[in-house]
């Protein structure tokens, strides 16, 4: 990315209030990419989420997958890509949710760094430091 485009997402970011539980980033060139990043940590520590976080993962999963009213993004065109803290905890409670949805589990992945432009058709779960 370019530095005024970075500069514009760190921009969209800042505008984000600090108590959030996580931010949308939407980019439409040099690549097209979503995503939903997560800044919740499982609930009393545990390595589960509680209910109402597994809640909120689902659906940003299935706006990155169908769309959001609130956009005018497409996503089949889009990578998308759903960010976690990269913590034991949070991925030990990723994982849990991940391996108990009841629909749609083919939908996600953990690429990694062999990720294409044209990978668009799943979810790709990414965990980043702090």
């Amino acid at each position: 990315l370019n530095e005024e485009l970075k500069q514009k997402i760190i921009s969209q970011i800042l505008k984000t209030k600090p108590n959030a539980n996580g931010y949308d980033i939407e980019i439409s060139e040099p690549v097209k990419v979503i995503a939903e990043v997560k800044c919740n940590i499982p609930i009393n520590g545990g390595r589960v989420y509680g209910s109402a976080q597994k809640n909120g993962v689902a659906k940003d999963i299935y706006a990155l997958i169908n769309g959001k009213n609130k956009s005018s993004i497409v996503p089949d065109k889009y990578l998308k890509f759903m960010v976690f803290l990269d913590t034991p905890e949070i991925r030990d409670a990723t994982a849990h949710f991940v391996k108990n949805m009841k629909k749609d589990k083919e939908l996600i992945a953990y690429t990694g760094s062999n990720l294409k432009v044209e990978d668009t058709d799943k979810v790709h779960i990414v965990y980043v430091g702090f």
